[in-house]
């Protein structure tokens, strides 16, 4: 499933096009203090910046499925004093570093802003995969607004149906080809 790319490939450089105007991608060690939360990275950040100096760095986490898809997803981790940039929030699959795209445009301003996903193989679910994240995401999206962001989310409704299918999905895209191939 996805991950951080072992390299910046020719997909990734087009991914991070697809995204806009972002730094060069870098990999970027993640190190946690102890009460990072998983997957709150601005609240991480900003508590990190308040501690410790430096400041906030917005941009696109990279993540690949090899042979099938790659995602950015929009982040944020803490450039030190001396200027290095360090991931301070938890990742559920223990990933120790990332694939960063810095982008001096975007700012966090406390709204969702969804994944941008590109197809690599060719399997024509791929496709169909992705238009079920987006609509996700668009029905997440609605549903939350007004509500404070990092509030619990509760799936149910169109929003658990297609969460469901694209679990199918993934799991026959893993048995594809394209992903197997991918995965050497």
């Amino acid at each position: 499933m996805l991950s951080t790319p072992s390299r910046i490939t020719a997909d990734v450089r087009r991914l991070c096009r697809r995204i806009g105007q972002v730094s060069e991608p870098v990999f970027v060690e993640v190190g946690h203090p102890v009460d990072s939360r998983l997957n709150d990275c601005f609240m991480d950040v900003r508590m990190q910046v308040d501690d410790h100096g430096g400041s906030i760095q917005h941009g696109w986490t990279i993540w690949e499925w090899p042979g099938v898809f790659s995602e950015a997803e929009f982040h944020a981790v803490w450039r030190t004093p001396e200027g290095r940039l360090l991931d301070v929030t938890k990742k559920k699959d223990g990933e120790d570093r990332i694939l960063f795209a810095p982008d001096p445009y975007r700012v966090f301003e406390n709204k969702r802003i969804d994944n941008i996903r590109m197809v690599i193989g060719r399997d024509p679910r791929i496709k169909e995969l992705l238009q079920l994240h987006e609509r996700f995401q668009r029905l997440i999206n609605r549903k939350m607004q007004g509500v404070p962001f990092g509030s619990p989310i509760v799936i149910e409704g169109e929003a658990y149906d297609i969460r469901e299918r694209a679990a199918q999905l993934e799991f026959e895209l893993m048995q594809s080809r394209d992903a197997r191939r991918g995965k050497r």
